[in-house]
């Protein structure tokens, strides 16, 4: 089994918290990463045939649960999971050593990018501050059971696009949630305004982008 790497970064300090995972990821332990700041940390278990991740996000503090194959959580050279109000931030990171190391400083560069933007000094002047859930952005279940479906019709090679290279984003939109292919742009989108409609979708069995 090859080396693959979990990283996520403190919503509190700012920095990357980095493990190695190898097969304790599979073995159906609670596997806690904490930030030596002491102030987060995430979370990764194996039940069922699937990996559970929870792990807080840099931009609204929350901790984001996300259900994986473990294919996808041990094979891919690199795989990302984005923060469901703002999909273009990864809120973890996983793979070999050398594409997450690069895949990290350029959620860096992204943040700093960001943090420009806002005349902001640190990750705290950005965060929601005294907003509630609704607030903030749609329901996250509906991002959750979607990105699920999506991740795992992935796996199965049976989310496809026209240039068929792989990963998928994720937006939200009036409607529901979009699945974008970041290189070639084809899209694909999932009307859903409740969890239930989104239940719904759990019945497909390929999505081709377009």
């Amino acid at each position: 089994m090859k080396e693959t790497y979990f990283s996520y970064r403190c919503p509190d300090c700012g920095d990357s918290v980095l493990a190695l995972m190898g097969k304790f990821a599979l073995s159906g332990d609670l596997l806690r990463l904490r930030c030596s700041c002491g102030k987060s940390a995430a979370d990764i278990r194996a039940q069922g045939g699937k990996v559970n991740i929870s792990v807080p996000c840099p931009l609204c503090k929350k901790a984001h649960a996300y259900t994986i194959a473990p294919t996808l959580f041990l094979e891919r050279e690199l795989f990302t999971l984005g923060c469901p109000y703002s999909p273009d931030i990864a809120t973890a990171l996983m793979g070999e050593r050398e594409a997450l190391n690069a895949a990290i400083e350029k959620e860096s560069e992204k943040l700093s990018t960001l943090l420009s933007a806002f005349e902001a000094d640190s990750l705290s002047d950005i965060q929601p501050q005294d907003m509630n859930d609704e607030e903030i952005l749609p329901d996250p279940v509906i991002y959750d059971t979607i990105r699920f479906l999506v991740r795992e019709l992935e796996a199965e090679g049976k989310a496809t696009c026209p240039c068929g290279r792989g990963s998928y984003d994720f937006r939200f939109t009036d409607d529901g949630i979009q699945v974008v292919c970041p290189d070639c742009g084809a899209s694909y989108e999932f009307i859903a305004t409740s969890p239930e409609a989104a239940n719904g979708y759990l019945t497909l069995d390929e999505i081709r982008l377009k």
